[in-house]
Parts: structure tokens; C-alpha cells; sequence
């Protein structure tokens, strides 16, 4: 009913003279205000149990004809609201308790399965030099299914914390990074590719100035300080995708660590001439790099040829190990691709 309404939000205030204007205005809309109409608004809002506990009576006290009551909650009614709070509060804490327990549950029996299933294979690797040609197809079944239960135990360990590597605990110290739900790993997964699509345009715009227009040796070294901090934060959140069960190719991993070093080595390379013939090579790079492989998997097949052969001119040690990482990843990657196209034109 329309009173009820009304009631509800004179009961929040404090004020006898809110009440009263609220209720007033009720009368003139012709609202109810009778004890049946109270109730249901005391109903409505504290919950079905409060007016059971606190009767109607002790909460409007003694009323005369014509006088609005004090709808305020009494002492009693706010307390049991609060506790009513605090057993919310200690459910909760109950709850988290029990997951944690759950976790430590999980992980702990998660890793005693898969050390059976090491001694299993190892044992069914002796055996398998031995055994008949039955024996070797049964031998052959069983480890595929032990690798398909070693990936089953790598999807539940997704959602499970872990110990930090050798490189999140010297940067972030012994804290858990897992993130318990798909939707906060997709948004940090999101969060990561939109970090990179824009220091990479930055880093792009940033290479095309100091190789054109930008000549002194201080816009270089914000640029490679640019440099290491982006390769620096790359690694840090990429270990934390992986703790959470990204399955990212280890070649990018190590390449960014490689780039973290090779940054660091230009950002303290002291000016001189040796390093203004370097300079030139390492922005054009910079400038390939960024640039072409930012658009390398976007439907721009052409690129494919440039992203092979174009690395060939910076072939020098660190440089060496890029070239050969990128390179043979590239051709992995098309290879696989290749591969499914062809699989999917032969299903009928």
C-alpha cells in the first residue's frame, strides 16, 4: 500500500519533525497510518522477525489521539540490526576459512597425484622397451591418459594459490597473485594486451622522433629508460598470467628478459662515437620491431616475408638471440596454423 511506503522513510529519521511532515503529507494523500500500516512498513524494513521480538507497543510508546508517533527504531531494534550485521560479517569470515582450507586441500592432494604420475610414466617408459606390440599400444593409451589427467591437474591449479617463482618473489615478495574467478583473469588478460598496444604505439612515435627529428643524448636515454621500464613491468605481468594459467610461449618470455638487458645496456652506454654508429641501427630496429610485428597477426599476410628476412640485419650476439628466437617462433607459429587449416579442409 502507498502508506507503507512513506512510513519507511520516516522510520529512518531521526527527526520527530521529518516524521511529521512525511506522515502529514501521507494524510493528505490519504495513507493509512493505522497500526496494521506501521507494522507492515516495520515488516518491510527491519524483516519479519524484529516486530516478532520488539512488539509494536514498546516501539511507538504511549500515543494519544492525534499525535504522530515517534517512528524512530529503539535502542533494542538498532542493536539486533547491528548484530544482524555482525553475524554477516562472521559467516563470511567462516566462509573464507573453509575456502582456504578447501585450497590447501586441493593443492596438497593435486600434488601427490602428480608425483604418482611421474613414477607412473618413468615406470611405463622401462617398460615400454620390453613389451610386445599390444602391450606397447596399451603402454601408448595410458600415457595419453596421463597427459590429458596433467592437464586436467594444470586447469584446477589455475584457481588454486601457488607459490610465487624465483622472479615475482624478488620483485613482489612472497604474496599471492592468483586470481580466484575467469572474469578478473580475462580483465587482466585484457589489461595486459591494451598495456602493450600502447607503449607499443608510444615506443613506435617515440623511435621515429629520436631517428628523425630528436638528435641528444638525453631524449635517447628517456627513450631507453622507456624501454626497460616496458620490458621490466612485461615480465612481471606475464609471470603473473602464467601463475594463473596463461599459457604463453616461453620464447616471449625469455625474449622480454633479453630486451629488459639489452635496454639497460644502451640506457648506460656512454656517449661517443662508437655509440652514434650503433645509435642509428638500434632505432631503425626499434622502429621495425615495434611497428610490423604490433601488426603481425592482424590479417596483413605480406608482412610475413619482412617479419622473416628483416631480422637478418640485426644479427649481432643479444641481437643474435632475438633474431633466432623471433624467427624460428614465427615459423612455428605458421607452421601450426598451416597445420589446423589443413586439418579442417580435410574434415568433411
Amino acid at each position: 500500500m502507498k502508506g507503507s511506503g512513506s512510513c519507511a522513510c520516516a522510520l529512518g529519521a531521526r527527526s520527530r519533525k521529518w516524521a511529521e511532515s512525511c506522515c502529514a503529507e501521507e494524510r493528505a494523500e490519504g495513507g493509512n497510518l493505522d497500526k496494521e500500516g506501521i507494522s507492515k512498513c516495520l515488516t518491510a524494513v527491519l524483516g519479519p522477525g524484529v516486530i516478532n521480538l520488539f512488539p509494536l507497543e514498546q516501539s511507538l510508546g504511549p500515543q494519544r489521539t492525534g499525535e504522530v508517533a515517534d517512528l524512530s527504531p529503539p535502542t533494542e531494534t538498532r542493536l539486533f540490526v547491528s548484530s544482524v550485521h555482525g553475524m554477516k560479517g562472521g559467516i563470511y569470515r567462516q566462509k573464507l576459512e573453509e575456502l582456504t582450507a578447501l585450497q590447501t586441500l586441493c593443492s596438497s592432494s593435486i600434488s601427490k597425484h602428480k608425483t604418482r604420475l611421474k613414477d607412473l610414466k618413468r615406470t611405463l617408459q622401462r617398460y615400454k622397451r620390453r613389451a610386445s606390440l599390444e602391450e606397447a599400444e596399451l603402454v601408448q593409451q595410458i600415457d595419453v591418459t596421463i597427459k590429458e589427467r596433467q592437464n586436467i591437474f594444470f586447469d584446477m591449479e589455475a584457481y588454486l594459490p601457488k607459490k610465487n617463482g624465483l622472479y615475482l618473489n624478488l620483485v613482489l615478495g612472497n604474496v599471492s597473485v592468483t586470481l580466484l574467478s575467469n572474469q578478473a583473469k580475462f580483465a587482466y588478460k585484457d589489461e595486459y594486451e591494451k598495456f602493450k598496444l600502447y607503449l607499443t604505439i608510444i615506443l613506435l612515435l617515440g623511435a621515429v622522433a629520436c631517428q628523425f627529428v630528436l638528435h641528444y643524448r638525453v631524449t635517447d636515454e628517456v627513450f631507453n629508460f622507456l624501454l626497460v621500464w616496458y620490458y621490466c613491468t612485461l615480465t612481471i605481468r606475464e609471470s603473473i598470467l602464467i601463475s594463473n594459467g596463461s599459457r604463453i610461449k616461453g620464447w616471449w618470455v625469455s625474449h622480454h628478459y633479453v630486451s629488459t638487458f639489452l635496454s639497460g645496456v644502451m640506457l648506460t652506454w656512454p656517449n661517443g662515437l662508437i655509440y652514434q654508429k650503433f645509435r642509428s641501427q638500434f632505432l631503425a630496429f626499434s622502429i621495425f620491431q615495434k611497428g610490423f610485428q604490433s601488426w603481425m597477426w592482424r590479417g596483413l599476410t605480406f608482412l610475413l616475408p619482412f617479419l622473416f628476412f628483416g631480422h637478418v640485419f640485426v644479427l649481432a650476439i643479444t641481437f643474435l638471440v632475438l633474431f633466432l628466437g623471433n624467427f624460428l617462433t614465427t615459423l612455428k607459429v605458421v607452421h601450426t596454423k598451416l597445420q589446423k587449416n589443413r586439418n579442417k579442409a580435410k574434415t568433411p
